[in-house]
């Protein structure tokens, strides 16, 4: 047996005796505890409804929620999009001035 043939039996066999132990372990923990990794995903002007909030089941946006638009005098209900650059609402100073609304956050 060559070296690199050892070696290579001694990864799986130690990549095996890991996956069982981890496996034997995950099914003596219950609930939150199996966790084992949280990966988180940001991304700028995002939220959790901005991908879930729709989504069946997602625990997102309440059922029945809607957006006043002044403009058209209308209420917009949430829905989903998949575009990777959305424009949103206004961003500069004067706009977020407004949505503080001197501490009130009410805009």
């Amino acid at each position: 047996m060559t070296v690199r043939s050892a070696l290579a039996l001694a990864v799986i066999w130690g990549s095996l005796f890991a996956v069982s132990h981890d496996a034997r372990a995950a099914e003596q923990l219950e609930g939150i505890h199996k966790i084992k990794h949280v990966v988180m995903i940001m991304q700028e002007n995002r939220s959790y409804d901005t991908y879930f909030g729709t989504y069946p089941g997602g625990d997102g946006i309440p059922g029945g929620t809607c957006v006043p638009d002044p403009v058209h005098e209308t209420c917009v209900k949430p829905f989903y999009s998949a575009v990777d650059k959305s424009e949103g609402g206004p961003h500069g100073t004067e706009a977020a001035s407004a949505d503080v609304d001197g501490g009130k956050m009410d805009g």
